[in-house]
């Protein structure tokens, strides 16, 4: 059985021109060589001091690289890198036509096109990227559709009937509730998944997100702005603070403190 969710806390942003790739790497923590048709990557842009502005995922789309990054952030984002893209053949614009919307795959459903990998991606249609998003937990996955908001409710329309075990009982997206999407967040919390949203942009580094052991920085490739420090940290030092899940008997507020019982510390959650 599958059923989707709308992921209205992403939007895009759409790097083109010959000079795309070659830009982005000297940005962004990410090794933009390593994106394929067939392949996303998780990355950061970072500030001068190796805090992050925002996460993202990379994918290619034709012959342009889309960034997947936090509701509220994309016009931040285009801001930094414009600022750097002044001598470089290339485009950057916020693709408001283009969502996601995701799907929670339960089971290993035959005879159909999606992705088996973490971070894989397939071409559904001319204008809808299916990625895996490498999370979930036994027996479900979280693929992420993305394109044109009408194709990929469309897309999704079509994947829910033909991967259901039963058939009758497909889940069409118009009767999505707003439980899906507190169950895609709960599958991403469970696999170590923070994203930045602007209450959190250059609040933290790399390192306290966890970003540098989650895949999301390559300390294999070359300089990138804010490179200096995160390497530091990540070769040189230990970080006083990470990431750890935590959960609660009741909802916790954005706001919300919660005591360390060892240190009596206050800590207030990333949520």
């Amino acid at each position: 059985m599958t059923g989707s969710t709308q992921l209205i806390q992403f939007e895009f942003i759409r790097v083109s021109g010959p000079d795309a790739r070659t830009f982005l790497q000297g940005q962004v923590t990410c090794d933009t060589t390593k994106i394929t048709p067939t392949q996303s990557v998780l990355g950061a842009l970072c500030n001068l001091k190796g805090r992050v502005i925002a996460d993202f995922r990379a994918a290619q789309w034709g012959e342009d690289i889309l960034l997947r990054v936090g509701a509220g952030l994309a016009d931040p984002v285009l801001a930094v890198l414009k600022k750097y893209a002044v001598f470089s053949k290339l485009t950057l614009s916020k693709e408001a036509e283009l969502g996601a919307l995701g799907l929670l795959v339960t089971g290993e459903p035959e005879g159909t096109s999606l992705p088996s990998a973490p971070h894989a991606v397939i071409s559904l249609s001319e204008d809808v990227l299916a990625i895996d998003s490498g999370c979930g937990e036994t027996g479900t996955r979280c693929i992420e559709l993305w394109g044109s908001k009408t194709s990929i409710q469309s897309d999704a329309a079509l994947l829910a009937t033909s991967i259901s075990t039963e058939s009758d009982k497909a889940i069409p997206v118009a009767t999505v509730a707003v439980a899906r999407q507190d169950e895609w967040i709960r599958l991403e919390i469970l696999s170590g998944v923070i994203h930045i949203t602007p209450t959190l942009s250059e609040e933290y580094t790399p390192a306290q997100l966890n970003y540098d052991i989650s895949g999301v920085v390559d300390f294999k490739k070359g300089c990138y702005t804010g490179q200096e420090i995160v390497a530091r940290m990540f070769y040189r030092s230990t970080p006083k603070k990470r990431l750890y899940p935590l959960s609660a008997d009741t909802q916790l507020a954005p706001e919300a403190e919660v005591a360390d019982s060892a240190s009596e510390e206050m800590i207030k959650p990333l949520i």
